[in-house]
């Protein structure tokens, strides 16, 4: 009976050392996989925000751009289906940041002036306003991220009407 119960608790033992060796080894796996994971999604935020970048310098998007800066609003009439992409591309931040792709800080680094122009512009405003405003949902989503948008630019009438709009959303 004894050599029985020290068989047994040798083989226990031994099992409860091997376990231990088990999940120390898997703790070391996971905690090696979560780090390569961070750096992949660095990496993965970086490449996305650099594509983002040349989005928003491509030359008919840049014309759009200084035209919205420069109210230069007969450009901008003329050319509606570029201005429809650019605003586009404010669309697709927000997915990117409601997804986690991007951060709102890295977006507020690289891109928030161009809200504040946007908000500067009474034809943006009015296209953002206009019957087809429901398609703009998530530029409106990416607006209310910032409510100090909102702190300096609520003056004119399309400014106003554009925030009330986005409010009752």
């Amino acid at each position: 009976m004894y050599n029985e119960l020290k068989n047994i608790c040798e083989t226990a033992c031994h099992s409860n050392v091997w376990a231990m060796i088990t999940a120390i080894a898997t703790c070391a796996t996971a905690a090696v996989a979560w780090i390569q994971l961070r750096r992949i999604n660095a990496t993965d935020s970086s490449r996305f925000l650099l594509e983002l970048r040349d989005s928003f310098s491509e030359k008919r998007r840049w014309k759009i751009y200084c035209a919205i800066r420069n109210h230069d609003n007969e450009f901008l009439k003329s050319n509606d289906a570029s201005v429809d992409d650019y605003l586009g591309l404010f669309e697709i931040c927000e997915v990117m940041i409601d997804k986690g792709t991007i951060t709102v800080n890295d977006f507020k680094n690289f891109y928030f002036y161009r809200l504040e122009y946007i908000l500067d512009n009474s034809f943006i405003l009015e296209k953002l306003l206009n019957e087809k405003a429901a398609y703009w949902r998530n530029i409106s989503k990416l607006f209310k991220r910032f409510p100090e948008l909102k702190e300096e630019y609520y003056k004119t009438p399309e400014q106003i009407l554009f925030w009330e709009k986005i409010e009752d959303e």
